[in-house]
């Protein structure tokens, strides 16, 4: 099963390098965390550099669906290539490479912005590099530290034990990393949304001083109109006193372009301007194919509709505004319902409307089918429809009446944002005008003015978040190395620990920082003591066990076992310092004699006394040797002929004092043969061989005495 699962993690981290930039987390509006390159960076450290390759390509092809345009999708690819070549050749840390990636682009940008090939906005241009680097050693840090917690779970089934100060580091700045971003993107949203509720409630603001402006302007005027009745009333009979009367209103007026008055037929009865000014054709001219007079005469209540007409200056038709009002004028007894009706130039609501506008709005007066009656916008023509002049790109609705929309142009998303509007299409409110206007007002409030101040805030953030991530990598390090010390300094301190203490080598350990660091030190020195007391006790029982085996039981000298080793060194040393040694071979005469006569425990005492006498005329340049019985050698370094005579006559001379055993004194002739390195032989067998042959010449002569090795005949 666990294999299974190792081969299944490359398919995993493949899906998962597309996911990741197919569908970004959003982390505040206009940065869109790209998360997929966190599986690309697993997959080149953990993976085989054919097999790491296919990362970047997956990558970049999720960005690039995912919404991002051909140079982002390329800078992603790029980093990816970059990663993945590095890593195989360097084997450095991910983040160190990431950092050096990231500051290349952002100096390779620097230098094409400034040579005008980017056109965008000092800002924009600011948070593009600063949202990219972020974004970019977020993941590196995040690949890191899941890096270290996989080690660190599976080390036990691994064997590859990861660093304390690399887990320590690199978990410390995941977190704080992590954390900074969580809050930079709680900040940055908080920032965004507060921006959308000043905008809001200032566009609210201006929708309800525009409806009282316009509701302003349009009671004056059905004012105007609807003064008609009264003087209409008292002269409907004489039509060139109508017409006097609605010329001297509709000069008195220059808002007003026509005015006229009808009959309950619809026929008119009079106009200002006339048709014709000589013959008043257009009286008697039908006016009833209109809405509005079917309006007036089911409703009988005043009208407020949107006309399209020809002024006397324009061949265009253009949008005007027509109020109707029934009039009941007195005729033989009965009232006769008429009208009176006027058109008004919208050009008056620029004027009225500018002053209203906020920095950065523009407003625009439609009717209810969104064809223009008046803008402040000078691109917006009346009579155009509203949403024909405008090509968007939706972001989110805010409002049931009021959108965000981002005008859909050619260029940087970032520069669209910059130039983006939010737009409220809210119908008119009339609290005091008893007309019904089913009209709308749209209140463009562009984002520009705002946009300074959240990238200031979002640079802020992301350039405080790169220093806290610096600051904390230098924390981490520096943390995690002096903690990480004393436990770097006690592995190399117990590192052959035996070895050292058999040595006596002096153990400066380390100071505790903290309290468990202070528990292993303890532990440590405690066993080194003990580890030392136990060297102790295997040393004094290796000397034991070594002076059992080299010396002799019965008189402490060394024994025959000894012999073959100390010759091989002496012959070595004066071979080397071209110099010479004797070996005497020591005999106790009649020595069965004590032995047969006074028992074997006083032949024992005999031979103990011998080596205590041979013993105080050595110097440390001999050595005694009991070859086993009655039979003694005497190796004399660096010793010349007449010390080797004198050496033999001071033995001499202390054998001639009786040797008291049991109250019989006994005396002790001895033999001694010798034979001299180089010239008696250069192998140790062969001088002990003629030493042993001049003792046995030696014993033919009766008393101490001794012979120099000197005929070969004698082998």
């Amino acid at each position: 099963m666990r294999n299974y699962a190792a081969k299944g993690m490359p398919l995993l981290l493949l899906t998962l390098a597309v996911l990741g930039n197919l569908f970004p987390i959003k982390i505040f509006f206009g940065f869109d965390w790209f998360w997929g390159s966190i599986a690309v960076l697993l997959l080149i450290r953990h993976y085989s550099a054919s097999l790491g390759a296919l990362g970047p390509l997956a990558s970049s092809a999720g960005a690039w669906f995912g919404g991002c345009n051909f140079i982002g999708a390329l800078v992603h690819l790029a980093e990816s290539f970059w990663i993945h070549l590095s890593w195989h050749r360097t084997r450095r840390n991910i983040v160190i490479l990431d950092f050096f990636y990231w500051a290349a682009v952002a100096t390779l940008a620097v230098i094409v912005y400034t040579s005008g090939k980017i056109q965008l906005h000092v800002q924009a241009f600011i948070f593009l590099l600063l949202k990219l680097s972020v974004n970019g050693l977020v993941n590196a840090f995040a690949a890191e530290a899941l890096t270290v917690i996989a080690g660190y779970c599976g080390a036990e089934s691994s064997g590859n034990l990861p660093s304390l100060q690399r887990m320590l580091s690199t978990l410390f700045i995941a977190f704080i990393c992590l954390s900074a971003l969580s809050l930079i993107s709680l900040g940055g949203w908080q920032e965004f949304h507060h921006t959308e509720s000043s905008v809001l409630k200032q566009i609210q603001i201006t929708h309800a001083r525009v409806s009282s402006a316009v509701e302003h302007e349009l009671l004056r005027q059905s004012k105007t109109i609807g003064s008609l009745s009264s003087i209409i009333e008292t002269i409907i009979e004489e039509p060139a006193l109508i017409q006097n009367h609605l010329d001297i209103i509709r000069k008195s007026n220059p808002l007003l372009v026509q005015i006229f008055a009808a009959d309950s037929k619809g026929r008119s009865l009079a106009s200002s301007p006339s048709l014709d000014e000589q013959d008043h054709s257009d009286i008697g001219l039908s006016l009833a194919d209109g809405d509005y007079y079917q309006n007036l005469l089911q409703t009988k209540k005043p009208v407020l509709s949107v006309v399209s007409a020809l002024k006397p200056t324009e061949e265009a038709a253009v949008p005007l505004i027509l109020f109707a009002y029934p009039l009941n004028i007195a005729t033989e007894g009965a009232r006769s319902p008429t009208y009176a009706a006027g058109l008004i130039d919208p050009a008056f609501a620029p004027s009225v409307l500018m002053p209203l506008a906020c920095s950065g709005e523009m407003i625009t007066l439609v009717d209810e089918h969104h064809g223009v009656i008046a803008s402040t916008n000078p691109l917006i023509q009346p009579g155009t429809g509203f949403w024909e002049t405008k090509s968007r790109d939706f972001h989110h609705q805010i409002e049931d009446s009021v959108e965000h929309f981002i005008l859909f142009r050619r260029g940087p998303f970032l520069e669209r944002w910059r130039h983006s509007r939010y737009i409220l299409d809210k119908e008119i409110t009339f609290e005091n005008l008893s007309l019904h206007a089913p009209w709308r007002i749209i209140i463009e409030h562009s984002i520009t003015p705002h946009v300074e101040a959240l990238y200031d805030y979002y640079n802020s953030s992301l350039m405080g978040l790169l220093l806290l991530l610096f600051a904390a990598a230098v924390a981490a390090l520096l943390g995690s190395y002096w903690l990480g010390k004393p436990i770097r300094i006690l592995a190399a301190l117990t590192q052959g620990l035996p070895e050292k203490l058999h040595q006596d080598q002096e153990i400066l350990w380390p100071k505790a920082r903290i309290v468990e660091q202070d528990v292993l030190l303890k532990n440590y020195q405690e066993m080194a003591t003990a580890i030392n007391l136990h060297i102790e006790a295997i040393d004094a029982y290796a000397a034991r066990l070594e002076h059992s085996v080299q010396r002799d039981a019965l008189t402490g000298l060394f024994n025959r076992t000894v012999l073959p080793e100390r010759l091989r060194t002496a012959i070595e040393r004066a071979r080397n310092a071209n110099s010479s040694f004797a070996l005497l071979f020591i005999d106790l005469d009649r020595f069965k004699t004590v032995n047969d006569l006074h028992g074997h425990a006083a032949g024992d005492a005999v031979l103990v006394e011998v080596a205590e006498r041979l013993t105080a005329h050595s110097s440390e340049a001999c050595c005694v040797i009991r070859l086993g019985g009655d039979e003694f050698t005497v190796l004399l370094e660096k010793a010349a002929h007449q010390t080797v005579v004198d050496f033999i006559r001071r033995f001499f001379d202390s054998m001639e004092r009786p040797i008291t055993i049991a109250g019989a004194d006994i005396v002790i002739d001895t033999s001694v043969g010798i034979s001299i390195y180089p010239q008696d032989g250069n192998d140790a067998g062969v001088l002990l061989k003629r030493a042993d042959s001049a003792m046995y010449r030696a014993k033919q002569e009766t008393g101490n005495t001794y012979c120099f090795y000197e005929s070969p005949t004698d082998d």
